[in-house]
């Protein structure tokens, strides 16, 4: 897993850096941004293997994000990650293939290691 990046899509820091760590600590390299502008800058999405994202964010949502991440990377997994079901309920219809996991928050660790098994099966 050492050689798996995950790109980390969180606004708030306090639970940014608790997921960083905790997939850090699964052996996984993170990188961070705190929006979707800040995942674009750069060469965030090239780099990654998957991308966790927050929905509701400033800037740039995790929308917005998915969207223009699919234009540079089409096959690029994703897992979405929102304390707000009807965030979850409104993006699952502007969804295309492959299809990413929904997390409703609060969700645990574990719920998360199982969807970034299952994301990067699925891209293999």
């Amino acid at each position: 897993m050492d050689n798996i990046r995950i790109l980390l899509v969180e606004d708030e820091p306090e639970v940014l850096d608790a997921l960083a760590t905790s997939l850090e600590r699964k052996g996984f390299n993170v990188l961070r941004a705190v929006d979707g502008e800040d995942a674009l800058t750069g060469d965030k999405i090239s780099q990654a293997n998957l991308v966790i994202s927050d929905i509701r964010m400033p800037r740039v949502g995790g929308a917005e994000l998915y969207n223009r991440a699919r234009q540079l990377r089409p096959e690029l997994p994703f897992i979405f990650i929102s304390g707000h079901t009807i965030e979850l309920n409104r993006i699952s219809n502007q969804l295309t293939e492959p299809l990413p996991i929904l997390l409703q928050k609060p969700f645990s660790i574990e719920q998360l290691l199982q969807a970034v098994e299952q994301q990067l099966k699925t891209s293999e």
